[in-house]
């Protein structure tokens, strides 16, 4: 799975000025407690730690809905928060309900064709491919794309984005043309853009090498899988959830090229990173991976 970089497009500034309206004397504490709350949430998120920041997000969300009312554009941003927590932790359908209830303040807050709607939508489109709904996530791709090109141009990090994760839901469909068309663009995008060291990079080589690897096409794909793993290994470290795609993905190249002793070793990395997660999906998969190997 790969994990999702949080952004912000509500300025400080803004929520200073909207949470002292609201709060009147007490807003300096107030504001400062909660956006406190909700960055120490963030973090823990980015960090891995989605289990620990779950019920701070909650948290948050209950009392900016209480001092702003439930269609504020801030409350707006911590369902955004939180539908990508609950994503992180496999329960798809909490997020689906999540970002959905941010896509539409954003509709009524930012307008339709605004970039905060394009990267909600482009959340909702994850959570449905998550779910195996592609028809659905299809659609929605190709409004977030649309609003991508329109708002940055052809070839920003946020179409690149978009581009990457359409084509896991076309690569989980086996459009693997599709996917690597898709994959590809999004690599010379991200490269460009952030350099080849950024982790949205390793996120685009090992789609790209999923679909090498579904076509049969190992020599292609190993290279793609080690680069990510160690992209993502030297940025998050050894135990981040991410860990557990890259060392799976480049364990199963390892098994179809017949490198069983190779596979092994990763696919018991990869069962230590999951349970450490929080993420039961992630936990059965790979237990079943490693049993399966065995």
């Amino acid at each position: 799975m790969a994990w999702v970089r949080f952004k912000r497009y509500l300025s400080p500034l803004a929520v200073a000025l909207l949470l002292a309206t609201s709060w009147g004397g007490q807003a300096v504490a107030q504001r400062a407690d909660l956006e406190n709350l909700h960055k120490h949430t963030i973090q823990l998120y980015q960090s891995g730690k989605s289990a620990e920041a779950l019920p701070l997000a909650q948290r948050v969300l209950a009392i900016a809905e209480e001092k702003l009312g439930p269609r504020s554009a801030y409350v707006g941003g911590v369902l955004n928060t939180l539908g990508l927590i609950y994503y992180s932790l496999g329960r798809y359908r909490e997020a689906e309900t999540t970002f959905r209830r941010a896509i539409a303040v954003a509709e009524a807050t930012s307008g339709a064709n605004d970039w905060t709607m394009g990267a909600r939508l482009n959340n909702l489109a994850m959570t449905l491919t998550a779910q195996g709904r592609y028809d659905e996530s299809e659609g929605v791709y190709k409004r977030t794309l649309s609003i991508a090109e329109t708002v940055f141009g052809p070839n920003h990090a946020e179409v690149a984005r978009t581009l990457t994760n359409s084509a896991v839901a076309s690569y989980r469909q086996g459009r693997f043309a599709e996917a690597e068309v898709a994959s590809t663009r999004a690599l010379v995008i991200r490269e460009a853009v952030l350099g080849p060291k950024h982790p949205d990079v390793a996120h685009t080589l090992n789609t790209l090498a999923l679909v090498y690897s579904a076509q049969g096409r190992y020599a292609d794909a190993e290279p793609l899988a080690r680069r990510a793993l160690a992209i993502d290994e030297a940025v998050f470290g050894p135990d981040h959830p991410n860990m557990v795609s890259r060392l799976n993905n480049l364990a199963s190249i390892y098994r179809s090229e017949l490198r069983y002793a190779d596979a092994e070793v990763l696919y018991k990395r990869e069962v230590v990173v999951a349970t450490q997660s929080g993420n039961d999906d992630f936990v059965r998969y790979s237990l079943g991976n490693l049993v399966f190997h065995i």
